[in-house]
């Protein structure tokens, strides 16, 4: 589905997903307009290897001291988009969910950030004078994959 963000100038992002099998399982549910990208967090926790033997300051205290642990953890990423009462809420399906960035000047190909994923939650928002939203979250499994604009 094509993004076309509030305040930005350029089109042509998408994100879809598909599942093993090929149907557009959550792309078809998304297939509406998205009003609002949300953020995409991934965080490398820090492991506290402190002990007696750290090094202390003149008065006797010991700072904590922290490496870098092996593991990076994906967030989740949430989106909204316009509501389709319509649509069914494709529940309990693994994609590969593809995030593609509109391209910047002159570049030939557009950034893309790629992930397995399913739905974990799905808000409906009803407000009386405003438009009808439907805000979604992807849990993010395995690895994210990054691949620039060229």
């Amino acid at each position: 589905m094509t993004l076309a963000p509030r305040g930005y100038g350029a089109y042509g992002g998408t994100v879809k997903g598909t599942d093993s099998t090929g149907t557009l399982k959550l792309a078809a549910f998304m297939a509406e307009i998205i009003d609002t990208l949300g953020d995409f967090t991934e965080e490398k926790p820090k492991i506290e290897y402190t002990n007696s033997s750290s090094p202390s300051t003149s008065s006797g205290f010991a700072y904590s001291q922290f490496r870098p642990a092996d593991i990076v953890t994906p967030g989740d990423y949430e989106l909204t988009l316009l509501h389709n009462v319509q649509q069914q809420v494709p529940w309990g399906v693994e994609e590969t969910i593809v995030i593609t960035f509109p391209k910047r000047g002159s570049d030939a190909t557009a950034a893309t950030i790629s992930f397995q994923g399913f739905l974990t939650k799905h808000t409906t928002s009803m407000p009386m004078k405003d438009k009808m939203v439907t805000k979604v979250t992807l849990a993010v499994t395995g690895i994210v994959t990054r691949t620039p604009a060229a």
